[in-house]
């Protein structure tokens, strides 16, 4: 009876990862806590940092370790801005993401009760 109630969400969570493309911390963060992993964006940010699939570069900003990017867990997309006074194009830190792949086992890894521990 139990998996009977659990397919359709079963489902809906095959549609999600089948997608192609990747997400914002903030919003992989929210598509985790609707299939029950307790995180937000500061608290997913702190457990990417403890399983080491990410770091603080020298700048501050958060970066994506490449063996994370290499598997399909990870990307970062390039970001820049206008100089206000001069105009010219200026490149930031790069903003790093969470494909799908990478949702769908941060989802198996840090459901509840899980140890946060394993290895990716």
């Amino acid at each position: 009876m139990e998996n009977v109630r659990l397919a359709p969400r079963a489902g809906a969570w095959d549609a999600i990862v089948s997608a192609a493309g990747d997400y914002s911390v903030g919003d992989a963060a929210k598509i985790l806590s609707r299939a029950g992993v307790p995180t937000g964006p500061q608290r997913l940010f702190a457990q990417l940092e403890g399983i080491r699939w990410v770091y603080r570069g020298g700048d501050g900003k958060w970066r994506a370790y490449a063996e994370r990017v290499e598997k399909g867990y990870l990307a970062e997309k390039a970001q820049f801005h206008h100089h206000p006074a001069t105009g010219d194009l200026v490149l930031d830190a790069p903003q790093v993401r969470g494909t799908v792949k990478g949702v769908d086992r941060l989802r198996q890894r840090l459901h509840v009760g899980a140890l946060t521990a394993v290895t990716a």
